[in-house]
């Protein structure tokens, strides 16, 4: 039984794949990579295939590929709705925004390890100021701001962070059920 499970999760996942990079063909981001994708120009050059030598041979999936599959199916529901998050963010950001992003992932890869300890916790701080000032609103406003958050640029979140950090040195947070969110 699970022998036919792989093939259909790798094929789903081909299938994912290629309508992601055909939308990303037609928004003009792969820039000449994977040309072969919606260019009426190379089909002319399909009937050159059509011997059965020529064929492509389907090849065994790679370590790389059983390796995801492994570690997707053994994700629990609430680390597979993160990843699906990440991915879908990730899709979202603008060709600078990636390249920004890149560049910190590198910065911070570089860093000796008590620099990267640093940062670290420093993000657990801004992740647990977020919380306490989230808990603090009701469920509705908490859902907005959240929704809100998660759609602000990289700059936004920052200020947005900035003013969150305010709020709870003055001790506003614990009366924000009371008052406007700060993203209305």
């Amino acid at each position: 039984m699970m022998v036919m499970r792989i093939p259909f999760v790798f094929q789903s996942l081909f299938i994912f794949l290629t309508a992601n990079l055909s939308e990303a063909d037609e928004r003009g981001e792969l820039k000449g990579k994977f040309r072969f994708l919606g260019n009426s120009e190379l089909k002319g050059y399909e009937g050159n295939r059509t011997s059965p030598d020529f064929q492509r041979k389907r090849r065994p999936p790679s370590e790389e590929q059983m390796e995801l599959l492994r570690f997707l199916l053994e994700a629990s529901p609430e680390r597979l709705q993160v990843i699906r998050r990440t991915i879908e963010r990730v899709e979202k950001m603008t060709p600078e925004e990636r390249k920004s992003m890149r560049v910190r992932l590198k910065r911070f890869r570089e860093n000796a390890p008590a620099a990267r300890t640093k940062m670290m916790k420093d993000f657990q701080s801004r992740q647990d100021s977020l919380r306490k000032y989230w808990k603090t609103l009701d469920s509705e406003a908490k859902a907005r701001e959240m929704n809100n958050f998660h759609q602000l640029s990289l700059p936004d979140r920052q200020r947005y962070l900035e003013k969150v950090k305010k709020k709870e040195k003055t001790g506003e947070g614990k009366k924000a059920k009371d008052k406007e969110a700060i993203s209305d």
